[in-house]
């Protein structure tokens, strides 16, 4: 287990998070099962919205992480160019659903384009 996933791990157990979204995970489309598993701890899921390859610089890619009893499904609400995005679909229980979104804009300025963006999101 990497050393960023045995800190992960931790903080799920020692605050007995049910979910938990990371950002900026630099875990590549490419990355074999294992590396993208080893992030969630025994007893939780991980799903991952990886956005470039091992080609790629960048510290990029979002994960959600929630206990292996709830059911998760990609929620998709498109695939803005402004920031990253991973919406799921949570249900606790069978009459409960809520939808999570995970946004991460890189630092720099707001654009009009990112603005206009997020709006489409949250219509």
């Amino acid at each position: 287990m990497s050393k960023a996933a045995h800190h992960i791990h931790d903080v799920i157990e020692d605050l007995r998070l049910d979910a938990l979204v990371l950002t900026e995970t630099w875990i590549t489309s490419d990355a074999p099962d294992a590396i993208k598993l080893d992030v969630a701890p025994p007893g939780y899921q991980v799903t991952h919205q990886a956005v470039c390859s091992s080609s790629d610089k960048r510290g990029e890619g979002i994960a959600f992480i929630c206990r292996e009893d709830a059911k998760v499904r990609l929620f998709d609400i498109g695939s803005p160019s402004e920031f990253e995005l991973l919406a799921v679909s949570l249900s606790i229980q069978p009459s409960k659903h809520i939808v999570i979104a995970c946004v991460y804009r890189p630092p720099g300025a707001v654009s009009h384009q990112f603005c206009d963006q997020l709006a489409d999101v949250f219509d």
